[in-house]
């Protein structure tokens, strides 16, 4: 939960991210996304509805998720030497998940530390 917590207060597009930091936050938000998902569907199983308070829930986590994930996205990109624009092009954002960071400085910054 770790760099889930830093990149949700940080949420800077600024900079770069290694492959490591990058799938630890995919993998937080998949699971937590998951478990929320996974309440709403056994709820729903036993009791029919859904309550207004679950969707305010799920609602309020896509909302607060999309910016920090947007901006990790934007930061993976810098890191392989490429604009944070990118990520708008969900194609190329594959090969961006999965390529290795530049080595070296490039025009975003140095190159991350974990």
């Amino acid at each position: 939960m770790i760099a889930f917590t830093r990149n949700i207060t940080n949420g800077s597009f600024a900079g770069r991210t290694s492959r490591r930091e990058f799938w630890k936050f995919a993998l937080q938000v998949f699971i937590l996304w998951n478990a929320l998902l996974l309440a709403m569907a056994s709820w729903v199983t036993w009791q029919g509805d859904l309550p207004y308070l679950l969707r305010i829930v799920l609602t309020a986590y896509v909302f607060i998720a999309l910016l920090p994930t947007l901006a990790i996205g934007s930061r993976r990109a810098h890191d392989v030497g490429m604009s944070g624009w990118i990520i708008l092009a969900p194609i190329f954002n594959i090969v961006i998940w999965c390529q290795a960071g530049e080595g070296f400085t490039n025009e975003h910054g140095d190159p991350p530390t974990i």
